[in-house]
């Protein structure tokens, strides 16, 4: 861009090509990067979704025409758009595989999936608009949220089983009746992007959103209402974002490759944990709260300890993109999901790895263990649903 206009990055003419649509947007990107390779490409999406936030700004305009392309090169940064670049993993005849049933039913690649408190039901969000209930003891779809606008990104549900939270790529916070299906508030977070991640505090009254254009917003779990919104500092995306169990602090991953332990109160930084390559698309905290977990672009998971902030350990065996994680409820097992086509149990104290599926058409997202942790659940961009079963023996 500098090479075409210069190095002012808020003349006319840049003004002019930001606000453009879309699919003219991209003629015009496209054609000036047609000598990057795709890799190339890509590593400047996140440097391009600043510069637009940055002009969506400058003016104190809605920028809504920069917030539509953020999203459409995010969409470029999708599961759909990587796992065309991703290689299956090597086979360790010394890993045992896991049960796995596959649930059919949607159309889209599965971004998200989380299990009912009791975990009866697990819940799944997909690509193609929808979210889906199914019974975990027979596997048969038994529930179909519709009604969205965008394909949906993230999904949590409330300790008691009662509500569902989504969260989508048109920037749209919902809240639904887990049994009924029926939809009890939504809002369109402005000039957010598309939505990251969602998470419910543990008191249930506040709803932890991550965005596309490096914010976080804090909302009423009940009427979905903006309580507050921050920057997280660094550039791109952020990923994901999750509460610590006493609801003060948030870990925050993204691309510029940091995971970041903010203070919610104050919005300030408390930690900055590097050690990661590339950025970092999930983080989780532990179940007693003294380690967190990333999974990043460079194919590698890493377990670090809040209170130092040092690096207690690297889990190595993906050959792409990871892009799911979660403890288990006892925080002895961890799970990854990736797109190396494969679906991986760890133990978090010695960092083997003591189960793994691969399914040779689908690389995964994100991921959730049961309740009870003896099973699990992972989205596929093959349109699949994994139900894993047997994980804790």
């Amino acid at each position: 861009l500098k090479s075409q206009f210069g190095d002012e990055m808020h003349t006319s003419l840049l003004r002019e090509f930001a606000s453009l649509d879309g699919d003219q947007f991209f003629k015009v990107f496209d054609y000036l990067t047609e000598e990057l390779t795709p890799e190339d490409k890509r590593s400047v999406y996140p440097q391009l979704v600043c510069w637009l936030t940055d002009c969506s700004n400058s003016d104190g305009t809605e920028g809504q025409a920069e917030a539509d392309v953020v999203v459409q090169i995010c969409e470029r940064l999708s599961l759909d758009t990587e796992i065309e670049r991703s290689s299956a993993a090597p086979v360790d005849p010394q890993v045992q595989d896991m049960e796995v049933r596959a649930l059919n039913g949607h159309v889209g690649t599965v971004n998200d999936v989380c299990f009912s408190g009791d975990g009866t039901k697990m819940f799944s969000a997909s690509e193609d608009r929808t979210v889906k209930a199914w019974d975990v003891s027979t596997g048969i779809e038994s529930m179909s949220f519709e009604g969205f606008t965008a394909g949906v990104r993230s999904l949590e549900c409330s300790q008691d089983g009662s509500r569902l939270f989504s969260g989508d790529r048109s920037g749209t916070l919902s809240v639904w009746d887990a049994t009924t299906g029926k939809l009890l508030s939504s809002a369109m977070l402005p000039r957010r992007g598309g939505i990251t991640s969602v998470d419910i505090s543990l008191d249930g009254s506040r709803i932890l959103v991550a965005s596309e254009v490096n914010s976080l917003t804090l909302c009423n779990a009940s009427d979905c209402s903006e309580l507050q919104t921050f920057k997280t500092g660094g550039y791109g995306s952020t990923h994901d974002a999750r509460y610590s169990r006493d609801g003060k602090l948030a870990v925050v991953g993204g691309d510029d490759k940091l995971v970041r332990l903010i203070d919610l109160a104050n919005t300030t930084e408390v930690r900055t944990f590097k050690g990661h390559r590339d950025g970092v698309l999930a983080v989780r905290y532990s179940p007693d709260g003294a380690h967190i977990l990333s999974g990043s672009r460079d194919n590698t998971l890493k377990l670090w300890d809040v209170a130092t902030g040092n690096e207690v350990r690297t889990f190595e065996g993906h050959s792409f993109t990871v892009y799911g994680v979660c403890f288990s409820p006892d925080g002895k097992h961890i799970l990854s999901g990736s797109l190396d086509h494969t679906v991986r149990l760890w133990s978090t104290e010695s960092g083997a790895e003591l189960l793994r599926h691969e399914q040779c058409s689908a690389g995964f997202g994100r991921l959730a263990f049961s309740p009870d942790g003896k099973h699990g659940a992972a989205g596929g961009s093959d349109y699949a649903v994994y139900l894993l079963a047997s994980l804790v023996r």
